[in-house]
């Protein structure tokens, strides 16, 4: 039952096959759990300008199309169409090559043709979830990057120098420098590493780091020392 299955409504699913049948009857499976399904195409170079057109929250890709464009070939080009909606491929063999290709490309699921209704809309409810992640991940990594840009520019102009910054501050390798600001603009350290293009596990050790070298033990001190200037005497506080 599709009770069981708690997709979200209205998320807008594309289907690419060429089996019309398939296609009729996985469009009406999705539509009674409550998603938006617009009429299937069969055509990879259809599929990609549609994605394109319509922003579809997933695709459901047949990996052998017929055509001049393949399951394969239009789900690679998909994925760098914003908005890079994830792709889940409709296959009735289980080919190890083809799969491999398919897990290369980025595809966070496949179904075995014939498959029963739960799963499809396990797979389906999987892909959706793991797409709003990767939207979420997308949009902290240009929150960061954009907080970043505004900081660089900031000391950027003509004859502005750069913002005033404590003696302890000043200690610190540029790197870590850029992990405070950023700290310091409300970003978390996992969007940080997005926008540094670094782990997080790395940000945690600079926080490590920066931690030792200025004497703090938590983040809401690391922010005090960065706001204020350090006093007189607080030389102790570099210590490497």
């Amino acid at each position: 039952m599709t009770e069981s299955f708690p997709l979200p409504a209205g998320a807008r699913v594309l289907i690419v096959e060429d089996d019309w049948p398939v296609a009729v009857a996985v469009q009406r499976q999705l539509m009674r759990a409550g998603l938006t399904v617009p009429d299937p195409t069969s055509d990879g170079a259809d599929a990609i300008r549609r994605v394109g057109r319509e922003h579809p929250d997933l695709v459901l890709i047949d990996i052998s199309l017929a055509g001049e464009i393949d399951g394969l070939q239009a789900a690679e080009r998909i994925r760098r169409t914003p908005p890079f909606p994830p792709v889940i491929f409709l296959t009735g063999s289980t080919d190890p090559d083809a799969m491999a290709r398919a897990c290369d490309l980025g595809a966070v699921g496949y179904v075995v043709k014939p498959f029963q209704g739960s799963q499809l809309l396990s797979a389906v409810m999987l892909g959706l979830s793991l797409g709003r992640t990767e939207r979420q991940y997308r949009l902290d990594r240009e929150r960061a990057l954009a907080a970043l840009r505004e900081l660089s520019a900031a000391g950027a102009g003509y004859d502005m120098a750069p913002p005033p910054m404590s003696p302890a501050l000043a200690s610190l390798s540029r790197r870590e420098q850029e992990v405070v600001r950023l700290l310091a603009a409300h970003h978390r350290p996992r969007a940080i590493g997005q926008a540094l293009d670094i782990s997080y596990y790395t940000v945690k050790n600079h926080l490590k780091r920066i931690f030792r070298k200025l004497g703090v033990s938590s983040q809401a001190e690391l922010l005090a020392v960065t706001r204020e200037p350090a006093p007189r005497g607080a030389e102790h506080h570099t210590t490497v």
